[in-house]
């Protein structure tokens, strides 16, 4: 997805308004005039007669649509939340935050950038940068009435995956000039990240081509009885007496494309099990990559079906070889699965 040349602005500091009025024109950005993503005031008013901030997620979903991923974001915060307002605050940058999230996890948009330049209205600059390196605390208490979105949102308190994906600065300036040359420094800063975003995507063009057809999972429920796809299969083939009874086998493509068809079919698998198999909160519940073709987001979607769809089971343990291992541990959400990832060979087993 395009970046637009459009920046979002929702302060309140006079000072930080004529900054980037000013330095937007330099670098030949356009402020969004949307008042449901300019007008603090407007969006307070709304926030407290809605009771919700839905209309602020639409507002930035429908800006995306026409114009691409904003620029960036100028945004008041209040450290410490001493008002109602102040609280109404923080609940419109944690939902700007959360809509990046929710849109990172589209098809094709992990390499998008949430760039916020925050204005910090009441407390100190430092705790707010204490929080910004420990994201878990700042998404602590942070939560929607949606399940999937409250496990993306698990995903993103995780330090490595919460800084790929948001690069956020705090003004320390207390005058016009001070505010207007480190957001003039910070634009700089964002445009030598989007040149390398480019390098990136304009490398992964020449990647190979991976499989149109998503992978399927084989558990292996007696010597001579297989389920594939929810297929039960009665064979003695030579080929699947290497598989261990009872584990879980991913067998082909479970890169961006297929994520969550993927991991469909393993929750499905682990939770429904089959006639003569079905794991318990305690037993063991092994999955096998070692056949698998695995990406950057594959991590992310593991972290995913261990930590949420499978919380129930106490006993999750994830196989791969030396290759696929590599390629999760470089990925964003590794850090989450790490220790229940290890490195076996298939033909070991």
């Amino acid at each position: 997805m395009n970046v637009s040349n459009r920046i979002i602005v929702i302060t309140q500091n006079k000072d930080s308004k004529a900054a980037a009025a000013a330095i937007a024109a330099q670098h030949q950005l356009v402020i969004e005039e949307n008042e449901k993503l300019h007008s603090l005031d407007a969006i307070i008013k709304e926030v407290e007669s809605s009771k919700s901030t839905a209309f602020l997620r639409s507002s930035l979903h429908t800006f995306i649509r026409e114009h691409g991923i904003p620029f960036m974001i100028i945004i008041d915060y209040p450290v410490v939340a001493e008002t109602r307002t102040d609280a109404i605050m923080q609940k419109i940058f944690n939902t700007l935050l959360i809509s990046f999230m929710i849109i990172a996890r589209g098809s094709g948009l992990e390499n998008i950038k949430g760039n916020f330049f925050v204005n910090i209205t009441k407390g100190d600059v430092q705790l707010f940068k204490n929080i910004i390196i420990h994201p878990e605390k700042l998404l602590a208490n942070v939560k929607t009435n949606d399940d999937k979105v409250n496990a993306i949102i698990n995903l993103y308190t995780d330090q490595k995956v919460f800084h790929t994906l948001f690069f956020i600065k705090p003004c320390t300036g207390t005058t016009k000039e001070d505010i207007a040359h480190e957001l003039s420094a910070y634009i700089d800063a964002v445009k030598k990240r989007h040149v390398l975003i480019e390098k990136i995507m304009e490398k992964q063009k020449y990647t190979a081509p991976r499989s149109k057809d998503a992978a399927k999972v084989l558990v292996k429920l007696s010597e001579d009885k297989i389920v594939l796809d929810h297929e039960m299969i009665i064979t003695r083939d030579s080929a699947y007496q290497k598989y261990t009874t009872g584990h879980i086998y991913v067998l082909g493509d479970w890169t961006n494309i297929h994520s969550r068809k993927v991991a469909g079919k393993v929750i499905t698998a682990i939770k429904d099990g089959f006639a003569d198999w079905k794991p318990g909160s305690d037993d063991p519940v092994i999955i096998h990559l070692e056949d698998a073709v695995v990406d950057h987001t594959t991590a992310a979607t593991l972290a995913q079906i261990a930590f949420n769809e499978l919380k129930g089971f106490s006993n999750i343990k994830i196989y791969c070889n030396e290759k696929n291992y590599k390629t999760l541990e470089a990925a964003d959400g590794f850090g989450l699965i790490k220790k229940l990832v290890f490195i076996q060979n298939l033909n070991s087993q």
